[in-house]
């Protein structure tokens, strides 16, 4: 108890002696070093929520065997975003096989909201904006934007 009235005492002591100057710096610098040691008690009890995801289902680099396909007529469309963006066939699929305008322009807002939290140039970065780009190719080709 002491040790912590001598501190007090030193400190209001060396108070006295600053100018207006010395004031301001010292209790600056008393205020931030109680704002650090405050924030340290609230951040260890505090624990971060993350924040929630869209539907859209994440993309995972694994290895995929590449298999030879005869060519056909008429490309799947699927194939050419899948090759070109890369993703999930499945996502491409449903969004290609869509009709209702209003819900492939839900598949875009959701695939557009995903597509922000991702850092540009990652897998999953091109992945959501593969899902953009179908989404709003299949709006175009239904007229949904007359």
């Amino acid at each position: 108890m002491k040790t912590v009235q001598r501190f007090f005492t030193s400190f209001s002591d060396t108070f006295r002696k600053q100018g207006i100057v010395g004031k301001i710096i010292l209790a600056s610098v008393t205020l931030f070093v109680l704002c650090c040691l405050c924030s340290i008690p609230i951040a260890i009890m505090n624990p971060s929520t993350s924040t929630p995801q869209a539907n859209i289902p994440a993309v995972v680099d694994t290895p995929t065997q590449q298999i030879e396909l005869a060519p056909t007529a008429t490309p799947n469309p699927v194939d050419k975003y899948l090759e070109e963006y890369g993703g999930m066939y499945d996502v491409y699929a449903e969004i290609i096989s869509l009709s209702d305008c209003t819900q492939l322009q839900e598949k875009f807002d959701i695939a557009s909201e995903n597509n922000k939290r991702e850092t540009a140039g990652t897998t999953n970065f091109k992945a959501t904006l593969g899902y953009m780009m179908a989404s709003d190719d299949r709006m175009k080709e239904l007229g949904c934007y007359k």
